[in-house]
C-alpha cells in the first residue's frame, strides 16, 4: 500500500467534481496521479458534504491552492450527520476504515485499500499491478492487504464484508483506487468475501 505522503508534495491531479449517484448528500471527488517508481496509479480522494454537517475528506491527498475545498484545523470522522458513519474494518488491526453515506433510501460505501478496482492501467505498471494483484478484470482485495492481515483475521474481514452484501439499498462502493464499483457492489462483496472465508 501506499505510504502516507508526509511532505505534503502535489502530485498531478483533476479537478474537484460532483459524483452523481442520487442522494440527498454532495459527494465529490478528485483524481490524482501517485507515481512510483515503474508505474503510475490513480487515486481518488473523496469529499462528503452532508447538509449541515462538517466536512469529510476521505481518502487525502495533497492538493494545489486552487482546489475549491475548505481547510480544516480537526480532521474527525464524525461529520455531524447521523446518515454518515465512519467505521474501523474488522482483520485490520484498525488500519483500514469505511464510512456509510446513506440518504434518500440509498447508501453508498467508501472504502481505502481493502478493495481495488484497477482496469488494467497502461504500460509497463499493469504487468506489475497484475502480478501483485491490484489490477484485473474485476474488483480484488489486494495482496498487500492479505499480508497486511493475519490468516485468521482475513476470515473477520470477509464476514465483514459479506454483511455489507445483504444491504439491500446498497447502490455504491467508491474505492480510492480504481473505478466506482455501480454494477451489483451486493454481489461484487459477496464474491470477495467468499474467496476470504
Amino acid at each position: 500500500m501506499p505510504k502516507p505522503n508526509h511532505e505534503g508534495n502535489v502530485w498531478p491531479h483533476g479537478t474537484l467534481t460532483d459524483i452523481d449517484i442520487d442522494i440527498d448528500v454532495d459527494i465529490l471527488a478528485v483524481e490524482a496521479e501517485i507515481r512510483m517508481p515503474v508505474m503510475q496509479i490513480s487515486r481518488r480522494m473523496t469529499v462528503v458534504r452532508p447538509p449541515g454537517g462538517r466536512l469529510g475528506i476521505w481518502s487525502a491527498v495533497a492538493l494545489d491552492e486552487t482546489a475549491e475545498v475548505e481547510p480544516v484545523d480537526t480532521p474527525s470522522p464524525d461529520v455531524g450527520d447521523p446518515d454518515v458513519e465512519f467505521a474501523a474494518v474488522p482483520g485490520t488491526r484498525n488500519e483500514e476504515g469505511a464510512l456509510w453515506v446513506g440518504r434518500s433510501g440509498r447508501t453508498t460505501r467508501l472504502l481505502n485499500n481493502i478493495i481495488e478496482n484497477l482496469r488494467h492501467p497502461p504500460g509497463f505498471g499493469a504487468w506489475v499491478l497484475s502480478m501483485t494483484g491490484p489490477a484485473g478484470d474485476e474488483a480484488q482485495v489486494p495482496k498487500a492487504v492479505l499480508r497486511l492481515i493475519a490468516k485468521d483475521k482475513a476470515a473477520a474481514l470477509g464476514a465483514q464484508l459479506l454483511q455489507w452484501s445483504e444491504k439491500s439499498d446498497l447502490g455504491h462502493i467508491i474505492v480510492s483506487h480504481g473505478e466506482t464499483i455501480e454494477s451489483d457492489p451486493r454481489e461484487v462483496l459477496r464474491n470477495l468475501a467468499k474467496a476470504l472465508l
